[in-house]
């Protein structure tokens, strides 16, 4: 199904545990949010602005990552194992996304 960015914010503010596998994400907006425990895996969040978003035990199992804004997520628990990052994409200070399991790619 095709969502709207707004549509996609609004369903990721009110739902946690939302299952966004395979969803289109890109250049969402989605800072302070809290998805939680969700299921993103294969989701495409590149250039997303995720900073303060609460990630903790979600799966970003083969997620996209590409020059995602990660700054201040929480990411605790977060499943990113072959999740895809580039040199773009920003961490959280201290964090090894290598040892999280996501691959540069």
């Amino acid at each position: 199904a095709d969502f709207t960015r707004e549509a996609v914010e609004d369903i990721a503010h009110k739902l946690e545990k939302a299952d966004l596998t395979y969803t289109n994400l890109t250049r969402t907006r989605l800072v302070g949010t809290e998805p939680g425990e969700g299921l993103l895996d294969r989701a495409n969040l590149s250039t997303d602005n995720l900073s303060r978003t609460h990630l903790s035990g979600a799966w970003l199992y083969k997620a996209t990552l590409h020059g995602a804004n990660l700054h201040r997520a929480r990411l605790v628990c977060a499943n990113l194992r072959e999740a895809y990052y580039n040199a773009q994409t920003i961490w959280p200070k201290g964090f090894d996304s290598e040892a999280a399991g996501a691959v540069a790619g």
